[in-house]
């Protein structure tokens, strides 16, 4: 036989018995098991796999937990103050930034960390409204900001935190637990603008003493050594006392004219009867509410209600003190951040 036609033989022969081979051979299929609980996967074994942070829905979708991300977050860093402006004056910039640096855990500088910055942005019926920013430190840990000037004046803080990567209620209370807050003052522009201020003094009795004003006198002091000037006590006594308004704006246009641009009148009352302890010492606690207007417009501009408590040897040592130690300067500064 020809060689050539021989291998061919043999080459034909090779290809059918591949091909029956293929055709006939039994094939093997998967089983699938009637028991539908052997197909289902339950989340505590899904869980093993997944980080300890991880939500599973009903779903099978997966979410990171924002409270478990921001406490690692948050613990990453720490934050310093660097530098703290002087209070500035409503209606301008501060001339300082506010100033802070941000750490590593380690102690090494924080380089580009995300920190939102919470200042207060307006007031709206006496309640500050507050405004975000969110910036990055610079390549040593130091971030630096200036807020908008203030059109109003205040006594407020300023906060500075780790920039949450998911905004959540539920990180709030992290928030407020590792924000490195500071103090953010706004001075009133009104301290040479000119004014007058009249608080009604009661006895213990309840009784208003119209023929002196020894807290307003006291308030007055501590307004003029904190910075204000053209102001002075003005004796409306009996009409404070009275509460009618329209006759002690009246009084007090025809009185001053416009000589004045403000006007701050109110009442400072105990809040209960004198005690003595058992180690001799007298309390005195008292409660003061006052009102400032706009002398051109009749308009109020500021008002607040404060209690103190002043102690002392003997019940006149413990009033003094709650008036003149306790109340004025407290009432002062609330004046000079509040109109």
């Amino acid at each position: 036989m020809n060689k050539n036609v021989f291998i061919k033989l043999l080459g034909t022969v090779y290809v059918l018995s591949v091909l029956f081979s293929c055709t006939t051979a039994p094939v093997k299929e998967d089983v699938i098991p009637q028991n539908s609980e052997s197909n289902v996967i339950e989340d505590t074994e899904v869980q093993e796999y997944l980080p300890e942070n991880t939500v599973i829905y009903d779903d099978n979708k997966t979410t990171i937990d924002p409270v478990i991300e921001y406490e690692k977050k948050a613990a990453s860093v720490t934050l310093s103050l660097l530098i703290l402006p002087s209070p500035s004056i409503k209606g301008t910039s501060f001339k300082k930034p506010f100033s802070i640096k941000v750490n590593n855990a380690d102690g090494s500088e924080a380089a580009n960390f995300p920190i939102t910055i919470e200042y207060p942005n307006n007031i709206t019926n006496g309640v500050i409204e507050f405004a975000t920013a969110t910036v990055q430190a610079d390549e040593h840990g130091i971030i630096e900001f200036i807020s908008p000037p203030a059109n109003f004046s205040c006594s407020s803080v300023i906060s500075f935190y780790p920039a949450p990567d998911v905004h959540s209620t539920d990180i709030e209370p992290i928030i407020q637990r590792v924000s490195l807050k500071v103090p953010f003052l706004v001075k009133t522009n009104l301290t040479s603008a000119g004014g007058s201020i009249c608080l009604v003094d009661y006895d213990k009795q309840g009784r208003a003493i119209t023929d002196n004003g020894l807290t307003s006198s006291a308030v007055l002091g501590n307004l003029i050594r904190s910075g204000f000037s053209r102001i002075g006590n003005a004796e409306f006594y009996k009409e404070v006392a009275d509460g009618d308004n329209t006759i002690l704006y009246k009084k007090a246009q025809d009185l001053f004219g416009s000589i004045t641009s403000y006007f701050i009148y109110g009442t400072v009352k105990y809040l209960n009867t004198p005690v003595k302890d058992e180690q001799g010492l007298y309390t005195v606690d008292l409660t003061a509410e006052i009102i400032c207007i706009d002398m051109k417009t009749n308009a109020e501009l500021f008002k607040t209600k404060v209690e103190v408590t002043g102690t002392g040897k003997t019940e006149n040592s413990a009033l003094n003190n709650a008036r003149n130690e306790q109340l004025a300067p407290l009432l002062a500064e609330k004046i000079m951040y509040g109109i």
